[in-house]
């Protein structure tokens, strides 16, 4: 009995910090800006990976002919999905990025 009580008592505690809140504001738009939104963020999802494709596709082009100039105490292997592994500068085994001009490949910046 006293547990059903502290189960009821618990509920009544959770049910008012998981309710959304009362004053909301929300627009409905119309069935032709959702469709649109709806198309505009598939374009956006696969743009983004396909960005990420052509990221780790130039990684891998350059990363071996960096890991050839860097000390060997700056090399790392990097697994492929096929089960190769490749070296590579180890700040570029996180990832790269462009410049803003997008004339240079360079490691991901660490923020």
């Amino acid at each position: 009995m006293k547990a059903r009580i502290l189960v009821v008592f618990l509920m009544m505690l959770a049910i008012p910090i998981c309710a959304p809140p009362q004053d909301a504001v929300v627009a409905e738009m119309s069935k032709e800006e959702s469709a649109k939104a709806s198309e505009l963020y598939r374009r956006l999802t696969a743009a983004q990976a396909e960005w990420e494709t052509f990221k780790d596709t130039i990684r891998d082009k350059y990363g071996p002919n960096l890991a050839k100039v860097v000390g060997e105490s700056r090399r790392t292997m990097l697994m492929k999905g096929e089960g190769t592994e490749i070296p590579m500068p180890e700040e570029w085994a996180a990832g790269i990025e462009f410049s803003t001009d997008f004339r240079f490949a360079l490691a991901k910046s660490k923020q």
